[in-house]
């Protein structure tokens, strides 16, 4: 049967997620089903690309040396990397991303919003987010989606000065 790679490098084969290399992402794959093992050939050249043990029906197997190394934190939903991550743009960062992870009683529930953090980060730059994160911890504000509004509102900083010739 065929099986279609998604953006998240996984297949789907007897409602279970199996993960499969960068390169196989968004195409089409051969899958082979048995009561042990599944494998995938590559279409054209019919070889076999990988094999995974099964897994039951709404799980997922993913193996870490499919993703790149900046992208296997993801992959694992690895919360505590994430929240270092943060921490290693900025103290108050950090501490926003510590206290958001912590404020649910289902933190696996803030992982999009950890991830949307370290977007606004990647968007807006680390020291825009510092200071903005500066502001929120100390209101005891702890809302990724107010902080995204709060960042777009702001200011941009003005840009440095020419000298003149």
């Amino acid at each position: 049967m065929r099986a279609k790679v998604g953006a998240d490098q996984h297949a789907q084969v007897a409602r279970s997620l199996y993960s499969l290399e960068f390169e196989y992402r968004n195409k089409q794959v051969r899958a082979r089903a048995d009561r042990t093992t599944v494998r995938f050939y590559d279409l054209v050249s019919r070889e076999l690309i990988e094999t995974h043990g099964r897994v039951a029906p709404g799980k997922r197997s993913t193996k870490l040396e499919h993703f790149p190394p900046e992208k296997a934190i993801y992959a694992t939903r690895d919360s505590e990397a994430l929240i270092n991550r943060a921490r290693s743009h900025g103290r108050a960062i950090g501490e926003f991303a510590q206290k958001l992870f912590s404020a649910s009683p289902l933190p696996w529930t803030r992982m999009r919003q950890l991830y949307m953090l370290l977007g606004l980060v990647k968007r807006y730059g680390a020291q825009r987010v510092q200071e903005t994160c500066t502001v929120a911890v100390a209101a005891d504000m702890i809302d990724v989606f107010r902080l995204e509004r709060m960042l777009k509102l702001a200011a941009p900083p003005a840009p440095p000065a020419s000298p003149l010739a």
